[in-house]
């Protein structure tokens, strides 16, 4: 697909999760996007299934009322939670990562904040090739 990075012997799964080679604008904001949507797909369904759940039926009732348990169900849904917010914000900061390369910079400067949002998203990146691999766009 064209756009689409590619990387010799990587799956393009993870390449989402490389730090390695240059990502043109048109890779960066396909990825970006990507990124995002699966996010709110695997967020939204750990959230839904949490709801869904039996651990969350009432589990008792007495003369103070009744209590479900969703602590049970927390426990459960919590670490599922984190890791997906841990996976998005690794592939996130690949990408970005890899569209600093394709800009002639180390990925130290999005640490240093020596790079701003705008230049990652619409800066042209380098022609040729540079230090950090080939020109994904071929010139």
């Amino acid at each position: 697909m064209p756009g689409w990075p590619t990387q010799p012997n990587m799956p393009h799964f993870l390449f989402f999760f490389s730090f390695k080679g240059r990502a043109s604008r048109t890779s960066y904001w396909l990825q970006f996007a990507v990124a995002i949507l699966l996010f709110f797909i695997t967020s939204q369904a750990v959230i839904f299934g949490m709801l869904l759940s039996p651990t969350l039926r009432v589990a008792s009732c007495g003369r103070l009322g009744c209590h479900s348990n969703l602590g049970e169900a927390a426990a459960i849904v919590l670490p599922l939670l984190l890791l997906d917010i841990l996976l998005y914000g690794w592939a996130m900061l690949a990408i970005s990562v890899r569209r600093c390369h394709d800009l002639g910079h180390s990925g130290k400067m999005l640490a240093q904040l020596k790079i701003s949002s705008r230049e990652l998203g619409f800066k042209r990146g380098t022609a040729g090739p540079n230090a950090y691999g080939p020109d994904p766009l071929g010139r």
